[in-house]
């Protein structure tokens, strides 16, 4: 019991049962499951279901904002391939649990189809959001909350960015999860699920192939090949100058938490992160 705060525990109890009408001693605390850079997470069960529940981590509203989370689980609760929330609020989130194989654990390369479907219902849903994600104005507002000397590969990558800032931004927009790494997929009977919406706002569809690519932008590069065969060598372009974004935007953030001083807390080491991410960018700029 120790991984959950008494505190915590009683408030999840609590959200649970007056959520779904389950009485408050059948709220059991089952276990710790890994945490993101901006929650820890926590498995719990009743009689009849298992809950995800997040519990957010100091400085997570640096980088998000839950309002925007709860509109686009809103906008997109007809979806029958999205992780359905039970109870929102700033620092506590708790989904129905969804039983199954999360891909980052498994051999995910053979479902790049079920992958590639479901992607595309998120994609295809007619109702935008209500916000843009806006990458080149997050990236600029991360670089700000940070009082480092960066990288010089981060210089290089930003200024790449910027030459091609226009090229993308005049791209078309549709509802993107903007974080769509395996380790937020479930597969479960053949069918891909989505978890894990709180970066959720409109953008290009690209970058949620580009996100795909987290383990490995080869992911990307075959994804895309199933979700648009007849993809342009401009949207190739795209595809991988979104991915040095992501790179770009998963190293300001993993340096905002070493600064922050989590590497003991949460157990990791925030600068070999920001460099996991940022190092990929060198092979894909020499590509373009």
């Amino acid at each position: 019991m120790k991984e959950i705060s008494l505190l915590n525990l009683i408030k999840t109890k609590r959200a649970i049962s007056s959520s779904t009408n389950i009485s408050y001693k059948d709220v059991k605390f089952d276990s710790s499951i890994f945490g993101g850079m901006s929650n820890k997470t926590y498995l719990f069960k009743t009689p009849d279901k298992k809950y995800a529940v997040h519990i957010s981590t100091k400085g997570y509203d640096l980088f998000l904002k839950r309002e925007t989370e709860l509109d686009c689980l809103d906008k997109l609760k007809e979806l029958d391939n999205i992780q359905k929330p039970v109870y929102l609020s700033e620092k506590l989130r708790i989904f129905e649990y969804i039983d199954g194989d999360s891909m980052n654990k498994i051999k995910y390369q053979d479902y790049y189809k079920e992958i590639s479907d479901s992607f595309h219902k998120l994609h295809d849903s007619k109702k935008l959001f209500k916000e843009d994600y806006k990458p080149f104005e997050f990236i600029e507002m991360n670089m700000k909350l940070l009082n480092i000397e960066f990288d010089e590969l981060f210089v290089k990558s930003y200024e790449v960015l910027k030459m091609n800032q226009e090229f993308l931004e005049s791209r078309p927009v549709v509802p993107c999860h903007n974080d769509l790494q395996p380790s937020n997929l479930v597969l479960n009977d053949d069918k891909v699920y989505i978890l894990d919406f709180e970066f959720a706002k409109n953008n290009d569809y690209l970058f949620d192939l580009a996100s795909f690519g987290n383990l490995d932008f080869n992911d990307s590069l075959n994804i895309i090949k199933i979700y648009k065969p007849d993809y342009t060598e401009l949207e190739l372009k795209a595809l991988k100058l979104w991915r040095i974004a992501i790179n770009c935007i998963w190293y300001l953030i993993a340096m905002k938490k070493k600064e922050l001083g989590y590497d003991k807390p949460l157990k990791m080491d925030f600068r070999e992160v920001a460099l996991f991410f940022l190092n990929h960018n060198t092979d894909i700029i020499n590509s373009l």
